[in-house]
């Protein structure tokens, strides 16, 4: 007896006794037991681990329950449910049981015989039907028809695991896809289940049925396949072949019947299963109601369905979080065939996607999913409450796998065996078959500067950052700056692209606008050929381009690096980098942020304004206003009594003066860096403080007497030295004279304030070769405190200056400072209260504290999942467009 199941044993020993495990079933283990109070066989079965893990027990048991009360002569009843742990505290295990049929199921017998009779096929079908009715008549769509589920108690169809998968949905609470398990079989979904509608009706169960029939007189179900994919593409794309056409002897009202229940629109099936049924039993049944459209292949339905081969149809939609098949054998591996393929995939339930980042362009090749070239695999990356993380989702198999320990930027190597990715400054890979990552090397950049991330075909890899382009040996090893940018001109590179012979298509940007130019292999020879082009790549012999806000595409000859032809215009949905297949987020890619007051111990108070996605919150030092960055709509003061807005000019991070009667706003990137003034209710027009054309400037505090403006900057010819500046140094803004003070600290720094004494300056740093939290005495900046132990961010100092309080993950952290004479001594940091907070990884500040003491966090608000567009071999389509002109 296997542990899980003597742990089993000994949990339900007062209720079951288990005999011998039956077999694996879709969603759960079956076991024959005897139970022990009123003596008689039943069949218990206990959920798989990997969907009990995602199942809330008590949400499971409340909605099975609902379903328990359903009594028909062909619905295997419910007898019990619930869970349980094991003696060792494992588990939980949650079952339910259903009365043992010694017989056979539908899927048995259709194994062995592999057709039935005429007679006896519509006969099952019409039982089965009227128990759909009545269930459906009592609110319950059963959503998994399949023979399977069909058990055969003396030739009489008995309907098992009614509202099973209604019940585990409901518990799961959109978190299916953490399972990699699915509500419904390939073979018997309607469409409306394979796109994952929202809505599922009972014409659904309908349809589910009609294919069960369609199986028993046939032989096969209507859609087969060597995949789930291709399964649920045929069931969304194709026309099931009329039954007559594989086996003559069906009567034409029961043709008629089954090409009625298949229609891919709900609206065109029977109106429930009750009509199906008089239909099948119906002589007069007229084929010119369904059957005409059947036999003449008509595409009834979705509009997306009647031109496959359109760039703007819409061919398939395949949601994969709720498609994915629990028993699917895993298909063989393939590459990307001839044909362009569209499909959703539909994102975790408690992650945001990833994707471009409106604020900071220079990430968004970074925040673009990943297709393999093989067209096997989809990666992306995603936000989960403790941090950025990776998926990797099979094409295949529809599987879902989480990168252990999180990362962001997944690339996939060109021979599609391993996929590397960015943990903080590391570059890890993960070999898709071992699935275990191991870290390859250190990038001596910032996290937050790192924008994108290649392999050479021979393993080398190259990445991106605000110094250049680093490389990297194959296997890992110390970097080499390929490329330097020109940081005197503000020089800074978006991404690249590797030619065929080595050389690099660098995108470049600088104060004199985007160009693309051409890198030798060692980096040492560099030659403009695209000026005005924003981003460019080369797939195959397509070069991919943005220019005047539009993506284009033409022929281009690598060799003489020049276009071939007339660009056409894609459309403006595609997003992130192409390449022979292509994947993107659809729509918003954040979720709303709820701003709400947090104490100490971590109880929270809504501030009562709605969710959008906010970002820097800063409250006002008198309480009244809280002032916010608004995702592509700049800066936002939000009077908290009576709930008025004003829109202020700049961008981002704002900083109140000490009267809260003025904002300081970052003026935006290169080349309008710098820092406005404006007053917070926006009735007068901003002053410009600093002006910066080769260089950024993002506000974080201002000192207690008013004077010093501090900010962090990049690439700065400013100062008495007038050169440039490492990236991300410390700047104190004198506004009596506006003269700058820069300070020089190794690595990169962020978010910094003053103590409310003026003394200390706390910030974050990577000078210690991780994210730390130090403070620094003010003015004389010459001595360093640590404050953080294994890792710390976004530092903030408690009105009196005895704590200081930062963020370390999901957790919120607080270290007690005391000043003897002109030294501090800390304390050991305290978790005060942890929790699904945002923050912002480019280390800009995305909490505060208010004249209370409590806490302002942002909240996420559940929202509508984000899906994934992929379209596989999307560069075959485009080829064909340049070829026509169009």
């Amino acid at each position: 007896m296997t542990d899980i199941l003597a742990r089993l044993t000994a949990a339900l020993a007062d209720r079951y006794r288990i005999e011998r495990e039956l077999g694996q079933g879709g969603m759960a283990t079956v076991y024959l037991a005897e139970d022990i109070k009123h003596k008689r066989k039943v069949a218990l079965k206990v959920l798989k681990p990997e969907l009990a893990a995602v199942l809330g027990a008590e949400r499971f048991v409340q909605e099975i329950t609902t379903t328990a009360a359903l009594q028909h002569p062909h619905i295997l009843p419910l007898f019990d449910s619930g869970s349980v742990y094991g003696p060792d505290k494992s588990g939980p295990y949650m079952f339910y049981v259903m009365p043992f049929i010694d017989g056979e199921t539908l899927r048995g017998k259709l194994d062995r015989d592999t057709q039935l009779g005429v007679e006896e096929a519509v006969q099952i079908a019409r039982d089965v039907a009227s128990a759909l009715h009545y269930a459906h008549e009592h609110g319950v769509i059963h959503r998994d028809i399949k023979p399977e589920n069909i058990l055969l108690a003396n030739g009489r169809p008995m309907v098992a695991d009614f509202g099973i998968a209604l019940a585990v949905s409901a518990a799961a609470g959109g978190r299916m896809t953490e399972t990699g398990l699915s509500l419904g079989t390939p073979h018997y979904m309607s469409p409306e289940q394979a796109t994952a509608e929202k809505e599922i009706s009972a014409r659904s169960d309908v349809y589910s049925l009609g294919s069960v029939l369609y199986e028993m007189l046939t032989g096969n179900p209507p859609h087969t396949g060597a995949s789930a994919q291709q399964i649920i593409m045929k069931i969304v794309t194709e026309e099931a072949a009329p039954v007559t056409k594989l086996r003559k002897s069906v009567p034409p009202n029961v043709a008629a019947a089954v090409a009625m229940s298949l229609e891919k629109l709900p609206a065109d099936r029977f109106e429930s299963a009750k009509a199906f049924a008089e239909a099948l039993a119906n002589p007069a049944f007229a084929a010119t109601t369904a059957m005409g459209r059947a036999a003449a292949g008509s595409t009834s339905g979705r509009p997306w369905v009647r031109d496959p081969r359109s760039w703007l149809a819409v061919t398939a939609v395949l949601t994969l979080a709720a498609v994915a098949v629990v028993g699917w054998s895993r298909a063989t591996p393939r590459a990307v065939g001839p044909e362009t393929l569209r499909f959703t995939v539909e994102g975790p339930a408690d992650s945001s996607i990833l994707s471009i980042d409106s604020r900071v362009g220079q990430r968004m090749l970074l925040y673009s999913p990943s297709v393999s070239a093989d067209g096997r695999y989809l990666a992306f990356g995603a936000r989960k409450a403790e941090g950025a993380t990776i998926y990797l989702r099979s094409l295949e198999t529809f599987e879902l796998f989480e990168v252990p320990g999180g990362g962001e930027g997944p690339v996939f190597s060109p021979d599609g065996v391993s996929l590397a990715f960015l943990r903080g400054t590391d570059i890890w890979a993960l070999n898709l078959s071992e699935r275990v990552p191991a870290r390859l090397a250190s990038i001596p950049e910032a996290p937050w500067d790192i924008s994108s991330m290649a392999w050479r075909p021979d393993g080398r890899i190259l990445v991106t950052g605000a110094q250049g382009v680093w490389e990297f040996p194959a296997g890992g090893g110390v970097a080499a700056l390929l490329v330097p940018t020109d940081t005197a001109r503000g020089e800074g590179f978006t991404g690249f692209d590797l030619l065929p012979d080595g050389r690099l298509l660098l995108n470049v940007r600088d104060a004199e606008g985007p160009r693309i130019e051409v890198a030798t292999e060692d980096g040492t020879v560099r030659e403009p050929i695209l000026p005005g082009v924003e981003r460019a790549w080369l797939v195959d012999d397509i070069l991919v381009f943005e220019q005047a806000g539009q993506l284009r595409a033409s022929s281009f000859d690598p060799g003489r690096l020049v276009l071939t032809g007339t660009a056409v215009v894609l459309p403006d949905s595609l997003a992130g980098q192409p390449g022979r297949s292509l994947a993107w987020v659809d729509g918003q890619n954040r979720r709303a942020l709820e701003p709400v007051r947090v104490d100490r111990d971590g109880r929270t108070t809504p501030l009562g304004i709605a969710p959008r996605f906010y970002l820097h919150p800063r409250l006002s030092p008198d309480g009244s206003r809280l002032a916010v960055s608004l995702s592509g709509a700049g800066v936002t003061t939000i009077a908290l009594s009576s709930g008025t807005i004003a829109s202020l000019a700049g961008q981002t991070e704002p900083v109140w003066s000490n009267d809260s009667r003025m904002v300081f706003i970052s003026r935006g990137i290169r080349p309008r860096g710098g820092i406005l003034l404006q007053v917070a209710d926006g009735s007068r027009e901003a002053d410009t403080l600093l002006a910066l054309d080769n260089g950024d400037a993002w506000p974080t505090a201002l000192s207690p007497d008013g004077r010093w403006l501090l900010y962090y900057g990049a690439t700065q010819g400013v100062g008495t030295e007038g050169d440039a500046t490492d990236p991300n140094d410390l700047f104190f803004l004198d506004l009596s004279n506006r003269e700058n003070r820069r300070v020089r600290i190794p690595g990169a720094q962020r978010g910094a304030r003053f103590s409310p004494d003026g003394r200390w300056v706390a910030y974050q740093s990577t000078e210690s070769g991780a994210e730390n939290v130090f403070v620094r005495p003010w003015p004389a900046m010459d001595a360093r405190y640590q404050v953080s132990t294994g890792g710390g961010v976004e530092p903030i100092w408690s009105r009196d200056g005895r704590e200081l309080f930062f963020r370390q993950r999901d957790a919120v952290m607080a270290v007690s400072i005391t000043v003897r004479d002109s030294t501090i001594e800390r304390g050991s940091p305290q978790q005060l209260f942890a929790g699904n907070y945002a923050t912002d990884r480019s280390g800009d500040q995305s909490w505060d504290i208010g004249p209370d003491g409590r806490f302002l966090m942002l909240r996420p608000v559940p929202g509508p999942r984000m899906d994934l567009r992929v379209v596989l071999n999307w560069i075959a389509e485009v080829r064909a467009r340049i070829a026509g002109g169009q």
